[in-house]
């Protein structure tokens, strides 16, 4: 029998995601084990869940280095791997109409160098897929690439709880809710959006909509724009690609 998939994840909050990415695993509803879980947040209840279940942790200090980095950048190096001026090029993540050049430079400089110390500790654990479960932070190019060096398919997943790309955003939820989305025959319905992340607008992620029972809901039925592909096992599958 496979051992199943390694699972990864990075969290910022409660963790309430890892905790069902957790249960899944254990219930065998997920083939897999989680092997790690990751946070930018030293405070995180993700890290108090995942160390009940004797699960590997690892804190990475962001706001510790950008401050370390105001106050001696010369303690500080950029990977020998990182190429930086690529990187500037690929980034979406920012725009100098929003900062001076000066501000994006140390900000993405800053968030390679917290990248590549996350990097480091990862690299102590074998897995297949990366979940994002509610981890704030954006990631550059050079994370990415580097997790997905080696591979034919993306191997980091960002877990969404909203029905994208019809209602994305911070209320992506309060808008789905309040649209008034349900499922033929349905009652009960909560949303979460799996993704892919890739770096460039020029290859397009996948995207998994899940459908589950959760809340009371009245109103029309879901826009045909994510149309229903299957259902099975109480859940209901949306799939499409954009």
């Amino acid at each position: 029998m496979s051992k199943g998939i390694r699972i990864g994840v990075m969290v910022s909050s409660k963790g309430n995601k890892l905790q069902a990415i957790i249960d899944a695993c254990e219930t065998g509803r997920i083939n897999g084990k989680v092997v790690f879980v990751c946070s930018d947040n030293p405070d995180a209840y993700a890290l108090t869940r995942a160390r009940q279940r004797h699960i590997p942790c690892f804190i990475v200090d962001y706001l510790g280095i950008r401050q370390r980095y105001r106050e001696e950048p010369q303690v500080f190096e950029l990977p020998a791997d990182c190429k930086f001026d690529d990187i500037m090029t690929k980034q979406q993540l920012y725009s100098t109409e929003d900062e001076t050049p000066e501000a994006l430079k140390f900000r993405m400089e800053t968030r390679v160098i917290a990248e590549a110390h996350m990097l480091g500790e990862i690299a102590q654990y074998p897995f297949d897929l990366l979940v994002l479960a509610g981890f704030i932070r954006k990631l550059t190019p050079y994370f990415i690439e580097k997790i997905n060096e080696g591979s034919t398919v993306p191997r980091i997943m960002n877990l969404h709880a909203t029905l994208c790309p019809a209602f994305p955003g911070i209320d992506g939820y309060g808008q789905t809710l309040r649209h008034g989305c349900k499922l033929e025959g349905a009652r009960y319905i909560s949303w979460i959006t799996g993704w892919t992340v890739v770096p460039s607008l020029t290859r397009k992620p996948s995207r998994l909509n899940l459908a589950t029972p959760s809340l009371p809901l009245s109103g029309k039925d879901l826009s045909s724009n994510v149309p229903c592909t299957r259902s099975a096992s109480g859940f209901s599958q949306r799939s499409a690609s954009g």
